[in-house]
């Protein structure tokens, strides 16, 4: 789809204007780093003490961006002041940088079609996250990029990787793809994200009209793009596209109708990943602190903050101003900000210590990131921990690997916390509920006799709002189908209007996969109440039949065919009528090709994480066995 705009708009004069643009989103859209990223957007969390956001603005500026936008959407204002009081805000700066500000967006999807709709960008544009650490050439890659377009009209996006094994650390197993590629073009046939389905599915055909092509599964997938214009309204397009994994997959499936494709480019000798969780936090952070990433290093970054770091043996990095008392011990990567003080007998190792912390005698750190300000005092033992801004651990305190500490919580003293713990400062509260919370205590003795610790859960959104919404939508699709049978809409106009749909209720593109199928299920239940047994299966699997190319529209990846199924367990949990004709429909749908054998056995083999409920999910299972 050609760009938005008048036919003359990319005529030569402002052809002459062109400059190097990038776009970056500085939102996740994800709660990875919850509960820190309910007070700061996570573009900028420190990294090795210096904003993730810092990080990436460095690197285009290093290589040769001239424009960026930064797209901000979660606390917006944090971030527009933070760009406005560094050097990205003064008059002297290399590259301007330019804050757009959204509160409405959930995806980048939704970024990508305001984008469109406001008109951003004029030429080709890179398109990245605002957590992305990096040293790439990007104009040799911006090159290869126009090069191939002026052979390849069709080609929207060019896609970035580096060659790394799948072990390797700064691969992160949820973003591992498999893809099947044309060494001669570099152009990508076939996109299959594995962290849901290990079973490879790549259709025969495609090796009978490209012979040559080689499965890759050995490249880290940098999520950094190099796009025509056409890309963003083609978001506006296609409102179910929510992330660059549905856009890719909706330009392969739709390649032989609209004609686009998309190409990749290995880049070589260089540097890219993603702070995408708490896991390649600590990957990236001793990559910089190891100079993997020169020149974002430990103390060229710090020393663009004004902040004077001296390198000394074994990657150890101090502020000019951090007291060190005799007898303590920094062994390796280390790193150590202004105002610090360690007290003796105590062991630092692979670890960042931000700002002003105290650290008390006798203790022992490794593989931990302290923020500015904490407090650590004598005796205590923390390894693999993420300690925000203003955390105090009291004596004899134990933390252990995968702990999050958010911002001015209090544990101890003579605690050992489990693993796996996220904690913060207040209680979740849901901002709907009819009572107001009180009572909430001074101390929680269950992490030690002066804490201040709450457990956080990830579900933050109002349930009875988002059930609500829910229930609308569901309606709404519920009369869509029913209109469409009397009066003979085609099925491209319902998916137009299902998306519609999504878009207008802010529904997940998995509860659109849950509601569709119920919604086949369901209208026949409810136009046939009288029917039961085989004359009910019979009306029910001619009722998908006759639907098949709208559940083919939905229901296509591993991870849309597992809400498929875990839509239909919940229905038959809920109605006897559905449970007693379940284990025919899946079949049903497995023989009609919309199921796979190798995720119906996935689904099978998990049971979900509910308490309550548990022994349904195995009857259900049971069923099918």
């Amino acid at each position: 789809m050609a760009p938005k705009g008048k036919p003359g708009a990319r005529g030569d004069d402002l052809k002459q204007e062109e400059i190097l643009q990038a776009v970056v989103i500085a939102d996740s859209f994800n709660v990875r780093f919850g509960p820190i990223t309910q007070e700061k957007p996570r573009s900028l969390l420190p990294l090795v003490n210096v904003p993730m956001l810092d990080y990436t603005l460095d690197f285009l500026a290093s290589a040769g961006v001239q424009e960026t936008f930064v797209f901000c959407c979660h606390l917006a204002d944090q971030i527009r002041t933070h760009i406005r009081n560094s050097r990205w805000g003064r008059s002297s700066s290399s590259m301007q940088v330019r804050p757009v500000l959204s509160d409405g967006c959930r995806s980048v999807g939704d970024a990508l079609r305001e984008i469109d709709a406001k008109s951003l960008v004029r030429n080709d544009f890179f398109l990245l996250l605002g957590d992305a650490v990096a040293n790439l050439n990007l104009k040799e890659v911006m090159e290869e990029h126009k090069q191939r377009i002026k052979k390849t009209k069709s080609s929207v996006m060019t896609m970035l990787f580096k060659k790394a094994p799948p072990k390797h650390r700064t691969r992160c197993a949820e973003d591992n793809v498999l893809m099947a590629v044309d060494p001669n073009t570099n152009r990508v046939h076939h996109w299959q994200k594995t962290v849901l389905d290990k079973n490879l599915r790549i259709p025969l055909e495609l090796w009978e009209e490209n012979p040559d092509l080689v499965l890759r599964q050995d490249l880290l997938d940098c999520q950094l793009c190099v796009c025509t214009p056409a890309v963003p309204p083609l978001f506006t397009d296609n409102f179910d596209y929510s992330t660059m994994d549905d856009f890719v997959r909706g330009i392969l499936i739709d390649e032989e109708i609209l004609g686009n494709t998309i190409h990749i480019n290995v880049v070589q000798d260089s540097y890219c990943a993603r702070v995408s969780n708490p896991y390649m936090y600590d990957a990236i952070s001793r990559d910089i602190i190891q100079r993997w990433v020169v020149p974002q290093t430990a103390d060229g970054m710090n020393i663009i903050r004004s902040d004077h770091v001296t390198q000394c043996r074994h990657n150890v990095y101090l502020s000019k101003d951090v007291s060190l008392a005799r007898g303590c011990v920094l062994v390796q990567n280390v790193v150590l900000a202004g105002g610090t003080s360690v007290q003796t007998k105590t062991t630092i190792t692979d670890s960042v210590v931000g700002k002003n912390c105290k650290i008390g005698a006798n203790v022992k750190i490794k593989g931990c990131y302290l923020w500015d300000s904490v407090t650590v005092e004598d005796n205590c033992v923390l390894e693999g921990a993420i300690i925000c801004d203003n955390v105090t651990i009291y004596t004899n305190t134990t933390v252990q690997h995968r702990t999050i500490l958010s911002w001015n919580v209090k544990v101890g003293p003579d605690i050992k916390l489990p693993s796996n713990l996220r904690l913060q400062a207040q209680p979740q509260v849901d901002e709907f509920a009819d009572t107001a919370v009180q009572d909430v205590p001074d101390v929680t003795p269950e992490y030690g006799s002066k804490s201040r610790a709450f457990p956080f859960r990830e579900e933050t959104d109002s349930e009875d709002e988002g059930e609500e919404q829910l229930g609308m939508f569901y309606g709404e699709v519920l009369d869509t189908l029913k209109r469409a049978r009397e009066e003979n809409i085609s099925t491209d106009n319902v998916i137009l209007e299902i998306n519609s749909l999504k878009h207008a209720y802010n529904i997940a593109i998995s509860d659109v996969h849950h509601g569709v199928i119920k919604v086949l299920i369901d209208q026949p239940l409810r136009d046939n109440p009288d029917k039961k047994g085989p004359q009910l299966l019979t009306v029910v699997l001619k009722h998908l039949d006759s639907h098949l190319s709208l559940i083919k529209n939905y229901i296509k990846s591993a991870e849309a065919q597992l809400d498929c199924l875990h839509s239909l367990e919940d229905f038959a949990i809920d109605n006897e009528v559905v449970s007693s004709i379940l284990v025919k429909v899946v079949h049903h749908l497995y023989n009609r090709d919309i199921l796979d054998e190798g995720v119906i056995l996935k689904w099978h083999q998990t049971i979900p994480d509910m308490m309550h409920e548990v022994e349904d999910h195995k009857r259900i299972r049971k069923q099918m066995e």
